[in-house]
């Protein structure tokens, strides 16, 4: 048997409330935000519009509602008429120590920012796009159910070609290989 690990202490970021308490009322809590469709879900990247207040992704579970606190425009309507009263906008970061039995350090990465360089022409033609954007359109739950459309004209397109290596394995940015690219593409290849 594993020695619990003791002291874990996660950072649990302020988003503006987490409705804990009353789930019945809170699934009303997505229609109550008075900014909607202003701006693009940051889980489905630029493809799907929502509301500031919304479940972090689409399988959360439990189904609870965060605040994109980035386009919040501190009217609070929200919170005054949240019939669950599980907005707080004087919610800070909250620190948790739980023991564990292991613990698993999943690192992740950050996406190359190649709207920076002209290099490709990403974010002149609208159907460069980069593997992150690709995956939500790959994706069953994503904004197309699963299905590849051409960002320019909806139409499924002939090919598909996947530029490796972009800001990686060059002197003038990354000079080192990002040992995710291909793995990612591979993951991607219809």
């Amino acid at each position: 048997m594993l020695n619990p690990i003791t002291s874990i202490i996660s950072s649990v970021p302020f988003e503006g409330f987490i409705p804990v308490d009353n789930t019945t009322k809170s699934a009303s809590i997505f229609t109550i935000s008075p900014v909607k469709d202003e701006y693009a879900l940051t889980f489905n990247l630029f493809v799907l519009l929502s509301s500031i207040i919304s479940p972090p992704f689409p399988q959360a579970v439990p189904k609870l509602a965060v605040m994109d606190r980035s386009v919040c425009i501190d009217c609070k309507n929200c919170e005054r008429t949240c019939p669950a009263e599980a907005i707080d906008f004087e919610q800070e970061t909250e620190y948790i120590d739980v023991k564990v039995g292991a613990a698993i350090v999943a690192t992740g990465w950050d996406e190359y920012p190649i709207w920076e360089s002209n290099e490709y022409n990403y974010g002149y033609y609208p159907d460069v796009i980069t593997q992150i954007e690709l995956e939500r359109l790959l994706s069953p739950i994503g904004p197309t159910g699963g299905h590849v459309y051409r960002v320019s004209t909806g139409e499924t397109p002939n090919t598909i070609v996947m530029v490796q290596c972009v800001g990686s394995r060059d002197v003038n940015a990354n000079p080192y290989c990002s040992f995710v690219c291909c793995s990612v593409a591979l993951k991607n290849a219809p």
